[in-house]
């Protein structure tokens, strides 16, 4: 396709991508600011989403179960997010695992074909990507100033997107990752994380927020959250996929729109739900 044609494609996306972009906003600023459980059931919503994309990205490696996906999604955020007791993620972490080789089982058993390995480390590893960094969004939200840190949080991660995008454009000379995200650039990187670290620092300062703690948040989340883009796209070309949905207008899908967020989440409830009481 001509340079020409691409800009006009993006040009005709712009629309989708403001209408997708204003829900996305809405949707996380108005659960972070109602709190749980509305919150809770927007993290839920977004993990089941986030769980089937991955599924769907790595079918060819696996036997790909909707039911048995979404049942155990729905236990560990009910474990996790509703009952706050982890030892009953590890149950039922436990008993699925051994249904999925139970299942690998009958199928070696009737076509004489299997994919044990693959189908445990996929299933169990989609949870751990897709589905517990929301299950920690939920969880934040608890804590002490947990609305001002998950409104910092978010802001971070898209200004640390934003500057690295046109920072990029504008700056970017070095290739960053070319063989897994080809427009990727150091300059680029570097605008991103200076935006991600005085985002931090400002709401620090604003919402009072303990200010070590935010300049480390705002570090390793403008460092470590780009690497969960580049993660990202790793996965989609693997699977030979551009995007790994359509659920957002203009934008892709949940893991296209949140796979900073995945990594920055974890940080985050590291920093704040482990260190910080």
């Amino acid at each position: 396709m001509k340079e020409a044609d691409v800009m006009e494609n993006k040009k005709s996306d712009l629309p989708l991508r403001i209408v997708g972009s204003i829900f996305v906003v809405t949707a996380v600023l108005g659960g972070i600011w109602f709190g749980n459980p509305l919150w809770a059931v927007i993290c839920s919503a977004a993990s089941l989403a986030s769980l089937q994309e991955f599924y769907k990205l790595t079918a060819k490696d696996h036997k790909y179960s909707p039911i048995l996906m979404f049942l155990f999604a729905g236990a560990v955020l009910y474990a996790i997010v509703f009952k706050r007791e982890s030892g009953r993620f590890l149950v039922f972490a436990s008993i699925f695992v051994i249904l999925v080789l139970f299942d690998e089982v009958w199928d070696r058993q009737r076509s004489g074909n299997s994919m044990a390995l693959r189908s445990t480390g996929n299933f169990i590893g989609g949870v751990a990507y897709a589905v517990l960094p929301w299950c920690y969004l939920a969880l934040l939200r608890d804590t002490e100033n947990g609305k001002a840190l998950l409104t910092v949080l978010f802001f971070c991660t898209w200004a640390c997107d934003v500057f690295a995008y046109f920072t990029g454009r504008r700056f970017g000379k070095h290739k960053l990752c070319d063989k897994v995200s080809p427009k990727k650039t150091w300059e680029g990187s570097f605008g991103g994380a200076a935006a991600c670290m005085l985002c931090a620092f400002a709401g620090a300062l604003l919402f009072k927020l303990p200010l070590l703690h935010m300049t480390a948040l705002g570090l390793f989340c403008g460092v470590l959250g780009q690497a969960g883009d580049l993660a990202e796209s790793v996965l989609k070309r693997e699977a030979g996929v551009k995007d790994s949905g359509n659920i957002i207008p203009g934008h892709g899908g949940m893991l296209d729109r949140f796979d900073s967020m995945l990594v920055n989440a974890v940080i985050a409830y590291i920093i704040f739900g482990l260190f910080v009481r």
